[in-house]
C-alpha cells in the first residue's frame, strides 16, 4: 500500500490470522522501523488437531522484528480478539497495550494468573482517544456497539495512506448498557479511509 510512487518506506499491512476463519483475529501494519499490531486472539481447533487447547497466530516474523513492536490495539474484549497476549506479549518483549475500559480490565485479570501484570503497561482508552504511536502512526478510537461493552473500531493514521479496521460491531438503536456507536464520528472519516477492514462472520458463504 503506497500512496505516490516515490522509493521511501512502503506501508505494510499484514494479516496474521482470523481472515477466513472463526477466531484467531489478528493483523500488523509496518512502516519503515516501526509495527503497530490489532488484536491479539485465539480460536479453539477442530476434531483434527485433537489434544490442542488453542491455535495462536503465527508470530515468527514478529519475533524476528521484535523491537520494531510499538503497540497492540485491542478492539474489545472477547477471547477471539485478546486471548493470545499471554502468549504474544513476552515473545515481543512486552509492547503497551491500548485497550477500552472493560478490555482492559479483563486483560489485566487473565495476566495476573500467570504473572505478567507488572511486565506490561496497559493503556485505558475511550470513545474520545486518538493516541500518537512512536514516529509514524496515529490511532483514533471510535466507539461502536457490540455483544460486549467498550468495543471500538480504529482508525489508524499513517504517513502512506490510512486503514480502517471495524472490530466486531452490530448496528444497534437501543443499547443496554452503552451509547449507541458513534455515526458522527464514522461519518468524519467520509473520503479519509484508503483501506477498511471489515469484519463479517461467515461473508464469504
Amino acid at each position: 500500500m503506497n500512496k505516490n510512487n516515490s522509493n521511501s518506506s512502503l506501508l505494510q499491512l499484514c494479516t496474521l490470522s482470523g481472515t477466513s476463519e472463526i477466531g484467531r483475529n489478528s493483523n500488523f501494519v509496518e512502516y519503515a522501523d516501526e509495527i503497530v499490531m490489532v488484536d491479539a486472539g485465539y480460536s479453539f481447533p477442530g476434531q483434527e488437531l485433537y489434544g490442542i487447547d488453542y491455535v495462536i497466530p503465527n508470530t515468527k516474523y514478529l519475533k524476528k522484528n521484535k523491537k520494531k513492536v510499538k503497540a497492540i490495539l485491542i478492539t474489545h474484549g472477547h477471547l477471539d480478539h485478546t486471548g493470545a497476549l499471554k502468549w504474544i506479549l513476552p515473545e515481543l518483549d512486552y509492547p503497551p497495550v491500548y485497550a477500552g475500559g472493560f478490555a482492559k480490565a479483563l486483560i489485566e485479570e487473565k495476566l495476573k494468573e500467570y504473572k505478567m501484570d507488572k511486565k506490561v503497561k496497559i493503556v485505558g482508552i475511550d470513545r474520545k482517544s486518538t493516541v500518537n504511536i512512536g514516529k509514524y502512526f496515529k490511532a483514533t478510537f471510535i466507539g461502536i456497539n457490540h455483544s460486549i461493552p467498550d468495543a471500538f473500531s480504529i482508525f489508524l493514521d499513517t504517513p502512506k495512506g490510512n486503514i480502517f479496521f471495524s472490530g466486531d460491531y452490530k448496528f444497534d438503536k437501543n443499547p443496554a448498557n452503552e451509547p449507541q456507536s458513534d455515526y458522527e464520528k464514522l461519518r468524519s472519516l467520509r473520503g479519509k479511509i484508503d483501506l477498511a477492514l471489515m469484519e463479517s462472520t461467515n461473508a464469504s458463504t
